[in-house]
């Protein structure tokens, strides 16, 4: 429960802040990276779920703790792709190592509702998902987005603190479209504060997936007793 919060806490601050993240850092609209980003990112996702749920099924046979090693050696995979992704300025190359870390990060899905089943007996089992799933929520979905947010946003003054107008820019004044920006504090300015508030997502969200690592560790760590503590055995 604990690993598949964390999951969640950063799948959920990725996905809120992946259209911000494009907007700011590649200046691209809203419908280019809903059709060009957001839609196949999705379609890789889905697959990721479904193809991890399909490899695990062949595997199980031959590996009984292939539900728990696998899903925790994909998340600690796709760490580096998503550090590639953020940093690269190859909006082309950015989506394709996405796409990559985005199928590596989404086939835990299938291995958090069958342990979590698979550990909780026939008379408990809906008691046991249905408090699965309100942590993961409360965690992920009540915490992600809002700390990526802080974290990108003292990034962001941390930026602005370190640059030639340190002085005159806080975040407050940073916020905003750039052309009111430009409009407001004239293009040096305004330069500076898209710039800080690009870099300051960049590395929140780079900081943030890379708890990931920590996530995957702990499915990993599963496999010690996954099989003592199964009740319901995979055939």
């Amino acid at each position: 429960m604990i690993a598949a919060a964390l999951v969640a806490f950063v799948g959920y601050g990725i996905s809120n802040f992946q259209v911000a993240f494009f907007q700011r850092v590649h200046q691209l609209s809203i419908s280019e990276v809903t059709l060009q980003i957001a839609v196949p990112l999705g379609l890789a996702a889905s697959f990721g779920a479904f193809f991890t749920g399909y490899l695990t099924e062949k595997m199980s046979g031959r590996y009984p703790n292939v539900v728990a090693w696998l899903p925790g050696v994909m998340l600690i995979a796709c760490v580096p792709f998503y550090w590639i992704g953020f940093t690269t300025d190859n909006v082309p190359f950015a989506l394709i190592v996405l796409l990559v870390a985005a199928v590596l990060h989404y086939g835990y899905l299938g291995a958090q509702y069958t342990i979590c089943q698979g550990v909780a007996s026939a008379q408990s089992r809906a008691t046991a998902v249905a408090l699965f799933l309100f942590i993961v929520n409360l965690i992920g979905y009540g915490c992600g987005p809002l700390v990526m947010g802080i974290l990108s946003d003292l990034l962001m003054n941390a930026h602005l603190a370190s640059s030639q107008f340190a002085a005159e820019l806080t975040g407050p004044i940073c916020k905003g479209k750039s052309e009111d920006l430009i409009a407001t504090l004239g293009a040096a300015q305004a330069g500076v504060c898209m710039t800080a508030s690009g870099e300051g997502l960049r590395w929140a969200m780079m900081y943030i997936v890379s708890i990931f690592i920590v996530a995957g560790g702990m499915y990993v760590y599963m496999v010690k007793t996954l099989q003592q503590d199964l009740v319901a055995k995979m055939n």
